[in-house]
């Protein structure tokens, strides 16, 4: 063996401490795993002894049940839905309504969004803004269709669309 220590190939002999390292005394070390012989560092876990110790009596704990599990109330029956109260091409039932979204369209969908509690610039300046007023005026006063329903009669008949929500809300007293 070299007398300064063991060679790069050799492994180090157990107990080796190499030429100007104090070898360390306390517990713990600063940093690396416990010297051999120790125990992990923390705390034991839950339900261990602590070291050294007796175990630990679990102690019992009493469970109070303040409320008695029940049944969840029956949902309600779906709302009986309805159609349109006019057609998509209904202006002539109301010439008035077919005027007022041929002269001013985006006065007529500023009224329609109002009535449906959003701002003016839902239909005018959001995409799908339209279609996201027709959806929720359908969801709210029930009436049958989908999404994609409206999404087709949207992209073909906008205007038409448009006046149709505008007699439907007038239909139901808005």
């Amino acid at each position: 063996m070299d007398p300064k220590g063991p060679s790069t190939s050799e492994p180090a002999p157990p107990g080796y401490i190499p030429p100007g390292v104090q070898p360390h005394s306390g517990y713990p070390p600063s940093g690396g795993l416990p010297p051999p012989g120790y125990p992990p560092y923390g705390p034991p876990p839950p339900g261990y002894p602590p070291y050294g110790g007796q175990p630990q009596q679990q102690q019992q704990q009493q469970v109070v049940v303040l409320n008695q599990p029940t049944t969840a109330p029956a949902p309600p029956p779906p709302p009986q839905l309805r159609g349109w109260s006019t057609g998509i091409c209904g202006c002539c039932e109301d010439c008035g309504s077919c005027l007022y979204g041929y002269f001013c369209m985006p006065c007529m969908m500023c009224t329609v969004a109002s009535q449906l509690g959003e701002n003016c610039c839902v239909p005018i300046c959001l995409v799908g803004g339209h279609l996201a007023m027709r959806t929720k005026l359908r969801t709210q006063y029930g009436i049958h269709g989908s999404i994609c329903e409206d999404s087709c009669l949207i992209m073909c008949c906008a205007d038409l669309s448009m006046c149709q929500m505008y007699r439907e809300l007038r239909h139901v007293g808005r």
